[in-house]
């Protein structure tokens, strides 16, 4: 992890890293997810002074710049599907320790943890968690099972739209069975944050969908291998969708997401008062 030269009483006391994994099948929306939560949560954590947000590497910067301007160009298709592996796009967010009521300086201590995105095609989950073996990705599928085994937590992207609407139930329910039962085995510890994302698409349905429950019962065998330490978040990370000139769905002019900072505020528990 790089350290920040202009900032040196930091440097001077790193603390113990926590590691994070986000997660998700075939066109859950993990990469547009993973830009939105960036962008939100650098520009409110580093609102204040008790609070920094860094992007941890070039790379990761790159990445979250050029996908958000996918989405702010108001492409019907953005950003675009991930075909191969990108490791390593990583960001850390720094929260300063306080005591009776007040925030110590940033000399005295601070707790880091860093969320990592390695940016896996969608079939590298089915490889590793899936019902069919896959030679192409066969590699890739052991080191996302070995993350797994270390992370402290990890967040799972669902696709509510192929949920609950369509898709292959079957590929689904085998997939997050396996995840499940892995992380039980391997490591029971973790915190697993489950996210309903693309809940722009129901066109204001969502509010009156309780996709936990719908979840339980159309896939009760997942539900029922749930690791101890879980939760349920719907996430809105474009907030609404526009219709273009061709009919197409994009994201709106004005973006308003809903929902993206929470499974980040239960997960690594930071306290920062900020608001989305």
């Amino acid at each position: 992890m790089s350290k920040n030269a202009n900032d040196p009483k930091v440097a001077q006391h790193p603390k113990k890293l926590e590691n994070y994994l986000l997660l998700g099948l075939p066109s859950a929306g993990k990469t547009t997810y993973f830009t939105v939560m960036a962008k939100t949560l650098q520009c409110l954590a580093n609102r204040g002074k008790e609070m920094k947000f860094r992007c941890e590497n070039d790379e990761t910067r790159e990445f979250v710049d050029a996908c958000w301007n996918a989405i702010a160009a108001r492409e019907p298709d953005w950003p675009d599907k991930t075909i191969t592996y990108n490791m390593g796009y990583e960001f850390s967010l720094l929260q300063r320790f306080g005591a009776l009521g007040l925030k110590l300086p940033w000399g005295f201590g601070y707790r880091q943890a860093s969320v990592c995105y390695h940016d896996y095609p969608g079939e590298v989950f089915e490889a590793a968690f899936g019902k069919a073996e896959n030679k192409v990705f066969e590699e890739l599928a052991r080191q996302m099972r070995e993350q797994v085994r270390l992370a402290r937590g990890v967040f799972l992207l669902l696709d509510a739209d192929k949920l609950f609407n369509g898709g292959d139930r079957n590929a689904i329910a085998t997939s997050t069975v396996h995840l499940f039962k892995f992380i039980i085995e391997s490591n029971p510890k973790v915190k697993l944050a489950i996210l309903f994302n693309k809940l722009e698409l129901f066109e204001g349905m969502a509010a009156e969908c309780n996709f936990e429950e719908m979840f339980r019962d159309r896939f009760p065998d997942a539900y029922a291998w749930l690791p101890p330490k879980y939760r349920f978040f719907n996430v809105y990370p474009i907030g609404k969708l526009d219709v273009n000139e061709e009919g197409r769905k994009v994201p709106a002019r004005e973006i308003s997401t809903h929902g993206v900072i929470e499974p980040v505020r239960w997960m690594i528990g930071f306290k920062g008062r900020y608001t989305e």
